[in-house]
């Protein structure tokens, strides 16, 4: 094997890890940093707006149930509303609300503050590969995931 792949492998486990460690970590308003679902839920509603439960247990990569367990206690934090979908008033739309807006807008400058104290040494041309790079592995993860996820899929169904 190629010995960047080891090396890559070694680098992306260790950032896992230390990342999912640093969970505690406070923001810069002193808020408890989200764990990380909560944040995947808030992050993916105030980029996409109102979306149906459905739709964001699918963006989650969850089965409804568990996405709807996990809505359900953000809800009761006061993180995330329900509203009516103006187009069918059967099903709720989902949306950040007020307070969590806030969190997630303290998560991510506490984020972005991290990551420019980690990269400031670093030239804009070094920070744009990067980006680029980390961007193209990124899609092409979650391409090889969907492509799994589909293949698991039939074979259910089969």
């Amino acid at each position: 094997m190629e010995p960047s792949y080891e090396v890559i492998e070694r680098e992306l486990g260790e950032i896992i890890r230390r990342a999912l460690g640093a969970r505690g970590i406070l923001t810069a308003d002193g808020e408890r940093a989200l764990d990380l679902s909560t944040y995947s839920v808030l992050v993916h509603l105030a980029e996409a707006g109102p979306m149906r439960l459905t739709d964001l247990a699918e963006r989650l990569g969850q089965d409804r149930s568990t996405a709807s367990r996990h809505v359900a206690a953000l809800e009761a934090a006061g993180l995330v509303e329900r509203g009516e979908d103006p187009a069918d008033r059967r099903v709720a739309l989902l949306s950040v609300s007020p307070l969590g807006a806030e969190r997630l807008a303290g998560v991510v400058e506490a984020r972005r503050q991290a990551l420019r104290e980690l990269l400031d040494s670093w030239s804009p041309e070094e920070r744009a590969a990067f980006a680029h790079l980390l961007a193209r592995f990124r899609a092409g993860m979650c391409e090889r995931l969907a492509r799994a996820h589909e293949e698991a899929r039939k074979k259910v169904l089969a």
